[in-house]
């Protein structure tokens, strides 16, 4: 069987290890210049020198219309913390910060249609690392005041151990990713909600310009914007002040489908996919669990977002395994399991419809199967990959069987004709 593992970008792994996060200029504009954060930069800078330190307070903080020192106290008092306060830079890039500010992107995103992303607009941004807060101001004061109350969480979520079991254990999966993430960014913007009430609740919620962004962004932006959404929707659900904020890091959902719904929060089946490629010319390159939020993303690219939404609600488990020729062509298995069969109909209705609707050129390389009366299949890849992929299900487990998928030799040609290629196969198709 194939495990369930997914190799993690640098990205990734950076959000984790050092704990903080960025913001990305937001693709849509927001009313009054809401801020948008996006995914943790990974970084290869030293540790900040005394020098730096001096630069900071010499040059950075005037930048700044604020008490940086007052926005920390009230900042730890709010969340009851202790930790040290983090240097302030303002108008500075650390290494490898640039990496985080771009949407995030896949082959198998552009199979689904949904990398799409909008030009960045204005707006103030945040990055927060163990020891060193970095601000770019560039909206009205209110606006710069609750991203540095942003980041200042954040240096408080890391520096007193809030998630610290998943500093031992990385993200394996999508779903997984997404949930930690939206868990570390949503009580950050907890935070700053809260703050916002207390020092100028005439000025809107970072919680409101994330939804506002989230809503008008397209799919390749969603998924970036969707932490800092749907992760302060579960953290106000779950607590009533800052100061309890660590509960939401102790107990907490095992998917994003339990974040999304915590009051219908079924455990995953633990979906089994058992694939058979000895016969084949494809390997297996990955598995994934992709997850409800995921999905509901994808969906939204063609779909309404309630349509989106109410066909991914029912969604129990996937497995998405990612193949690759020897010509270097991608092809894709997502199957998905679902709560009943009457989710599982919507499911791929949904996706059928959303098929109809596209004129990319992934969309004629897609079907849709179903295994099961609660499982369904979406084989992507060329026809000579799609035509070979044998899908069956065995007591609970889906099977891929791939048998032979080298294209046929070519007929002799005529002497008038024009020569086939050597072997006679069919040329590949351009991923």
């Amino acid at each position: 069987m194939v495990s369930r593992r997914v190799a993690l970008t640098a990205v990734v792994v950076a959000l984790l290890l050092l704990a903080g996060c960025t913001a990305p200029t937001p693709p849509p504009d927001v009313a009054n210049g809401g801020e948008i954060e996006g995914e943790e930069a990974p970084t290869d800078e030293e540790p900040a020198t005394d020098a730096d330190r001096d630069a900071a307070d010499t040059e950075s903080h005037p930048d700044l219309d604020l008490d940086e020192d007052t926005v920390w106290n009230e900042v730890t008092t709010m969340m009851d913390s202790d930790a040290p306060q983090p240097d302030l830079f303002v108008d500075e890039m650390p290494a490898g910060a640039d990496q985080a500010f771009e949407p995030q992107q896949s082959e198998f995103q552009a199979a689904l249609n949904a990398t799409e992303s909008s030009p960045g607009g204005n707006g103030t941004s945040g990055l927060a690392m163990p020891g060193n807060v970095y601000v770019f101001p560039d909206g009205p004061d209110e606006e710069v005041e609750q991203v540095l109350v942003h980041e200042y969480a954040h240096a408080i979520q890391y520096a007193d151990g809030m998630f610290a079991s998943w500093l031992r254990s990385p993200p394996e999966t999508t779903d997984e990713e997404l949930l930690q993430t939206s868990l570390i960014e949503g009580g950050a913007v907890y935070v700053a909600d809260e703050y916002t009430a207390e020092n100028f609740p005439e000025f809107p919620a970072q919680s409101e310009q994330m939804a506002a962004s989230y809503e008008a962004a397209p799919a390749g932006d969603r998924l970036l914007l969707a932490p800092y959404h749907y992760g302060a929707e579960y953290v106000h659900a779950e607590i009533d002040n800052a100061e309890e904020l660590p509960e939401v890091y102790r107990s907490h959902p095992v998917t994003t489908a339990g974040m999304l719904d915590p009051d219908s929060q079924p455990p995953a089946t633990d979906l089994d996919v058992d694939v058979e490629t000895s016969d084949s010319d494809w390997s297996v390159e990955r598995t994934d669990r992709k997850g409800e939020l995921y999905t509901r993303i994808v969906l939204d690219t063609e779909l309404s977002n309630d349509e989106a939404t109410d066909a991914a609600a029912g969604w129990s488990d996937d497995e998405l395994v990612a193949f690759e020729d020897a010509d270097g062509q991608d092809a894709f298995v997502w199957t998905t399991q679902w709560e009943t069969e009457d989710d599982a109909d919507a499911f791929a209705a949904a996706f059928e419809s959303k098929l109809d609707s596209r004129t990319d050129n992934w969309a004629d390389r897609t079907a849709v199967e179903r295994p099961d009366d609660r499982t369904v299949s979406v084989l992507i890849g060329p026809d000579e990959f799609r035509s070979a992929v044998n899908t069956t299900m065995t007591n609970s487990t889906v099977d891929l069987d791939l048998g032979t998928t080298t294209a046929a030799p070519a007929l002799t040609a005529p002497a008038h004709s024009a020569p086939t290629s050597a072997t006679g196969a069919a040329a590949p198709v351009s991923s």
